[in-house]
């Protein structure tokens, strides 16, 4: 290249030799252009676009929690409603303790047996348990009775209000017999619930 030449470029704006430091620093600032452009068509634009369904989706939640607060009053009177109508419920024992429906449990399986024409040899409380959110009070009964009161007994307990539940039934027949022995020997326990304290 002629020395006209080369005083044409440098005249005319052209890119500096290479190797030269003035040329570094024009590739440098280039690279620098390029990268800055390509941050403001592309990734801040990419950036923008998820950051804006983040915040669709947070104001979507919001709104739903916003909603579940103003429904709470509404949801807590209708809880309190729900445990008011199950605690007087028919289907349940009654009694402000465990040891007050157990006492009440006996009292009412002794009547029905009376009643049925059995008699009771005797009547004891069962430990209570904790079952899926209830409370399982129990009595273990022993009885004796011909077969049609027996049956007649059962019928009516489990039938019956509160919801009983026979269990562990043992019926055995008595070894010696007189005109007067009753002809079966009854042992069971017998199960209701009370709702969890509290619920």
């Amino acid at each position: 290249m002629s020395r006209h030449d080369r005083s044409l470029i440098g005249l005319s704006g052209g890119l500096p030799p290479p190797g030269t430091l003035r040329s570094r620093v024009t590739a440098l600032a280039l690279l620098a252009v390029l990268l800055g452009l390509g941050w403001l068509g592309l990734v801040r634009p990419l950036a923008v676009w998820v950051a804006g369904d983040d915040t669709a989706l947070l104001e979507r939640r919001l709104d739903g929690y916003k909603r579940a607060i103003a429904r709470r009053h509404a949801l807590a009177s209708e809880l309190a409603e729900l445990q008011a109508r199950r605690a007087q419920s028919p289907d349940f024992l009654h009694g402000a303790t465990a040891a007050l429906a157990a006492a009440d449990l006996q009292s009412r399986i002794s009547a029905q047996i009376r009643g049925g024409g059995g008699q009771v040899d005797s009547t004891q409380g069962l430990p209570e348990d904790k079952d899926q959110g209830f409370r399982r009070v129990g009595a273990q009964i022993r009885m004796v009775g011909s077969i049609e009161a027996v049956r007649a007994i059962f019928y009516q307990i489990e039938a019956g209000l509160p919801r009983l539940f026979i269990d562990n039934l043992v019926i055995s027949a008595p070894v010696i017999r007189t005109a007067d022995t009753p002809p079966l020997a009854v042992e069971f326990n017998v199960y209701g619930y009370l709702p969890e304290e509290g619920k």
